[in-house]
């Protein structure tokens, strides 16, 4: 049986610990490998474990938005200050050091923490429109745009941008 490593956050970021799959930008290292199971912590509480499902090696340099809008909720630039200093004390030279965005996948969840982890509950569906009780087809909705302009929904009609009534 493979050793259970650690992975320690200070924040969860983006609420991206509260997803069934996750992901985080670290130096990379040799514990970060595909199939492997981590406890992951968040400010000293152990959540659960999770699977890493892929690794993926960048530079500095090519942290991309993408990347940082996904981890960290900001631009790559944040995501870059983020990692400088939370490596302060390292030495590291940016321009030659290997990153790991390694992607994890829950496995079990900590009953304690289960509803800071949990997936967000689907929406209830919306209800059907509006029938016409003689011929049994969905009435036109009008609704309003963002702009305060009038506008039908004709259900069952392709709709190509607005239409006014």
């Amino acid at each position: 049986m493979t050793e259970t490593l650690k992975i320690d956050f200070t924040r969860n970021w983006n609420g991206k610990l509260s997803c069934e799959a996750f992901g985080t930008v670290r130096l990379d290292n040799e514990k970060f490998q595909p199939g492997r199971r981590y406890a992951i912590w968040l400010k000293g509480a152990l959540l659960g474990t999770a699977e890493c499902v892929g690794v993926y090696r960048l530079t500095m340099a090519e942290v991309s938005d993408r990347i940082a809008w996904f981890d960290v909720g900001r631009p790559a630039a944040y995501l870059r200050e983020v990692l400088i200093r939370m490596y302060a004390n390292k030495g590291i030279t940016w321009e030659k050091q290997q990153l790991a965005h390694v992607l994890l996948r829950w496995e079990q969840r900590e009953p304690q923490w289960a509803e800071l982890v949990a997936p967000v509950p689907p929406k209830t569906p919306a209800p059907a429109p509006p029938t016409d009780t003689v011929t049994q087809t969905p009435k036109p909705v009008a609704i309003q745009t963002t702009l305060g302009l009038p506008f039908t929904v004709r259900p069952g009609e392709q709709q190509r941008g607005f239409h006014n009534s």
